[in-house]
């Protein structure tokens, strides 16, 4: 019996990777980067930091459930907070110059 797009697609996010931890911020040597979508704050926290706070098991979907900011009141339950892995650190470990992150693409003037 042939199978059904959307038994296709289930299956495709059954066998999908688990979300990302707070602890694999450790190993990916980056901080946590969490953020409110309603005032625009937005924290950066040291790994070691980060799963002190919330533990190494905690995954980015979790956290942002119980997050809470602490400008203005939103609340992750209510969809109006968002974590992620710093993407400056992610571009910093491979390489990536600041200058270039802000879209400089102007070439040095000859001496």
């Amino acid at each position: 019996m042939p199978t059904t797009r959307v038994q296709e697609r289930a299956s495709t996010h059954a066998s999908a990777a688990p979300p990302p931890t707070v602890g694999d911020l450790m190993t990916a040597n980056q901080r946590l980067e969490i953020g409110c979508c309603r005032c625009g704050r937005r924290e950066l926290i040291e790994a070691p930091r980060a799963i002190e706070l919330f533990g190494a098991f905690t995954t980015y979907p979790q956290l942002k459930r119980v997050a809470k900011c602490s400008k203005c009141g939103a609340r992750g339950v209510d969809g109006d907070i968002w974590a992620r892995a710093s993407v400056e650190d992610h571009y910093r470990n491979h390489g990536v110059t600041a200058t270039a992150l802000q879209g400089e693409t102007k070439s040095p003037k000859p001496t």
